[in-house]
């Protein structure tokens, strides 16, 4: 792979060209393709992916003050405070669905998870959403009934991703408002879910019978609750071997979840250690494809992506993105722990 140390200064360069000077964090998805113009109406999900980036790799600093503090000012701007929820207007236009003549059905999956995205990317930098996230279960009973309704089955990724998105939220209200003793009361009651749900063959969460690149990225997902709350789990071991089994062709979402499931399996065994350095090697050459002559990676070997939780972002030219680069530049970065050179490179996980 071209040298590491040389994509502080090519994806910063690329950062830059799309970005807004005159209103700091109104970034685009894409140079050449973008579909969604940044606005103080749409662009959420680009200022908070370069947001990361540029944390990532550690030029956040190196950003002038009126910079830094425009930009957490934008992604702040998004937020509504009866809900605790970042809103998207232009993204939202698509993504709720018209009922009759009045009514619209809200997409609150879409809303949770860029919430979660927005509240992450400054949770990064240093700073806190502006109110807490107030639309989540807030009893036993309601928690339990929430998780219920999660498609472990049909969609495991997508389950795990809001059994984690419920887990940040009580955790970051526990910390912005200080409501520990709900999140003291409800923590246990997910983490008895997940025990009962997590199958004993592969250590991944789902039930019935699906794909194994869904119990993969299942136990990413399940993974960053573990993470965020830094406690162990069971049966690392088994979740090892379930991606050792995975082929390699990946875009960089799959590419980012076998990785990061390997990575925190590591910390607390060493089972079959030499094959995931091996793996990290590999990938660290699979990661190239992406890298485009802009500077930066695109979410697919050919492409930019072109949908962001299903609405068209982007023509899906051969360019770097803001989505790609920050799943692969993380990717990197697990790779640099697991080969043991992660504090020379200088990159950092980010909040997730």
């Amino acid at each position: 792979m071209t040298s590491l140390y040389s994509l502080v200064d090519s994806i910063g360069d690329w950062l830059l060209s799309l970005s807004d000077s005159a209103h700091p964090g109104q970034v685009r998805f894409c140079l050449q393709g973008n579909l969604i113009e940044a606005s103080t109406q749409g662009g959420l999900a680009a200022s908070c992916l370069a947001l990361k980036i540029a944390y990532q790799i550690g030029i956040w600093d190196q950003l002038g003050s009126d910079m830094r503090d425009g930009w957490i000012a934008h992604v702040c701007s998004f937020q509504c405070k009866r809900s605790g929820y970042f809103e998207d207007p232009t993204l939202l236009r698509f993504a709720d669905r018209k009922i009759g003549w009045l009514w619209f059905k809200k997409d609150i999956a879409m809303r949770r998870a860029e919430t979660r995205q927005a509240a992450a990317a400054l949770l990064g930098v240093g700073t806190t959403p502006l109110y807490p996230v107030t639309y989540i279960p807030h009893t036993p009973a309601a928690v339990l009934e929430y998780l219920d309704k999660l498609p472990w089955g049909k969609d495991p990724w997508g389950a795990g991703s809001h059994a984690g998105h419920l887990v940040f939220f009580l955790k970051l209200n526990a910390e912005v408002i200080n409501q520990q003793r709900l999140f003291n009361e409800l923590l246990p009651v997910i983490l008895k879910y997940l025990d009962d749900l997590q199958d004993p063959r592969t250590g991944s969460w789902f039930r019935g019978d699906v794909p194994f690149n869904q119990q993969v990225n299942a136990a990413m997902k399940i993974l960053t609750i573990y993470r965020l709350l830094q406690q162990s789990f069971r049966w690392p071991e088994r979740l090892i071997d379930l991606c050792l089994t995975m082929p390699d062709n990946r875009d960089a979402c799959h590419s980012l979840d076998v990785l990061f499931v390997l990575h925190e399996c590591a910390g607390w065994t060493s089972h079959r250690r030499d094959e995931i350095v091996a793996f990290a090697e590999r990938m660290l050459e699979h990661i190239q494809r992406h890298r485009k002559p802009d500077g930066a990676f695109s979410f697919y070997p050919e492409h930019a992506n072109t949908t962001y939780y299903g609405v068209a972002v982007s023509q899906g030219l051969a360019e770097s993105d803001v989505h790609g680069t920050h799943l692969l530049v993380w990717a990197i970065t697990l790779c640099a722990s697991l080969l043991g050179f992660q504090t020379e490179l200088g990159w950092r996980f980010p909040v997730t």
